[in-house]
């Protein structure tokens, strides 16, 4: 069994997943999360991990977000913690991550990734759009507007995409909904 969790930590639904299906370990809520996540996924043998983690980052006042009050949704991690989450002890050999990073974060999860044991090959981008399809320009930042984010993929061993993967474009446009939430697509 796998524990489901949305980004107000939540649970979804318990379910199993076979190893050759994708596992939801969707915005890792507590510190305990490396041992959470061992327990539950232990023996799976998933082929493919999507992650979410509730990554932590300082604004230029200083102020952690989300931690800042005004802010405060959920817990957050730090990088060493995110880290130490044993998403690689989960996965069989052969296995894709997609793991998504906040463009400020691109380095960090490079190396989230590489800690999990998994070398990164590409991205897919999110474009946060409105319902007239044009940008979202609400995103944050100091220097652009964010209105997109990153998935980073990673293979570990050899294992290829199904062949109509190898068709799909690596951007994704929908609508930008609650905090944190990510598309269905």
């Amino acid at each position: 069994m796998v524990r489901r969790v949305d980004s107000t930590g939540k649970d979804a639904k318990n379910t199993r997943t076979p190893p050759d299906q994708k596992v939801d370990i969707v915005s890792t809520e507590t510190l305990c999360a490396a041992a959470d996540f061992a327990r539950q996924c232990q023996g799976l043998g998933c082929g493919t991990i999507l992650a979410d983690p509730p990554w932590q980052f300082s604004n230029r006042t200083g102020k952690m977000a989300p931690e800042h009050k005004r802010l405060n949704r959920y817990a957050t991690l730090t990088l060493d913690e995110i880290k130490t989450i044993p998403v690689g002890e989960a996965c069989t050999e052969q296995s894709h991550l997609y793991l998504w990073v906040p463009n400020a974060l691109l380095q960090e999860g490079l190396d989230v990734m590489t800690a999990w044991g998994f070398q990164y090959k590409t991205n897919l981008v999110w474009h946060k759009v409105r319902k007239d399809g044009g940008p979202d320009g609400r995103g944050v930042g100091f220097y652009f507007r964010n209105t997109t984010e990153l998935v980073l993929f990673g293979v570990r061993g050899k294992l290829r995409t199904l062949e109509p993967g190898r068709t799909q474009v690596n951007i994704i446009k929908s609508r930008k909904r609650e905090h944190s939430r990510k598309p269905d697509e």
